[in-house]
C-alpha cells in the first residue's frame, strides 16, 4: 500500500482568472523515482532529478507534486510496480481535470527479507530476550524501525 502526499509547486491561479492552457509536450514517465538509502538520505542524484522534473513542469505554470510512499515490508520492485500503476491512474484523472502534476515515487529499504530468513532469527531473539539475553540474537524485522524513522525524518 502506498501513501500519497500532495502539495502544489507554484502559486495557484487567482480566483476569477483562468490559467493559460498548457502547451502540448510529450508524455513524461509515469513517475520520478526517489530512492532512499538505509540512512534515510536519498541516493546520489535522486533529489536533483526530482527538482529538475518539478522545475521543467513549472515552466508551463503551477503544477501539483504527488509523493507516493510505500509501507513496511515492501520490496523496491513491488513499490515500483505499484507506483507505475498508481501514477498512470493519477495522471489520467489529472488530465481529465486539466490538472498538471509531477508524481514522485519514494522508496526505502523496508523489506526485512523472506520470512524463512528472518522469522527464525526473530523467534530466537524473542526467546533469548525472555531469558534475559537482550542482544544475544539480532532481529532483522525490528532492525527496520530505524530505517523507517530515517526515511520519514531525513528522506521527506
Amino acid at each position: 500500500m502506498a501513501l500519497a502526499l500532495l502539495f502544489e509547486a507554484g502559486s495557484a491561479a487567482r480566483i476569477g482568472h483562468s490559467a493559460p492552457a498548457p502547451a502540448r509536450v510529450p508524455a513524461p514517465a509515469p513517475y520520478t523515482p526517489y530512492p532512499l538509502l538505509s540512512s534515510g538520505a536519498p541516493r546520489s542524484g535522486a533529489l536533483a532529478q526530482v527538482l529538475s522534473q518539478v522545475r521543467e513542469a513549472r515552466k508551463q505554470g503551477p503544477v501539483r507534486v504527488v509523493v507516493l510512499v510505500h509501507g513496511f515490508n515492501t520490496t523496491e520492485a513491488d513499490a515500483r510496480r505499484q507506483y507505475r500503476a498508481l501514477a498512470g491512474g493519477l495522471r489520467k484523472v489529472g488530465e481529465s481535470l486539466k490538472d498538471r502534476m509531477v508524481v514522485v515515487g519514494l522508496t526505502w529499504p523496508s523489506h526485512p527479507g523472506e520470512p524463512m530468513r528472518w522469522f527464525p532469527q526473530a523467534l530466537g531473539y524473542r526467546l533469548t530476550r525472555e531469558l534475559g539475553f537482550k542482544n544475544a540474537v539480532r532481529n532483522p524485522y525490528l532492525e527496520q524501525l530505524p530505517r523507517a524513522r530515517a526515511a520519514g525524518r531525513v528522506g521527506l
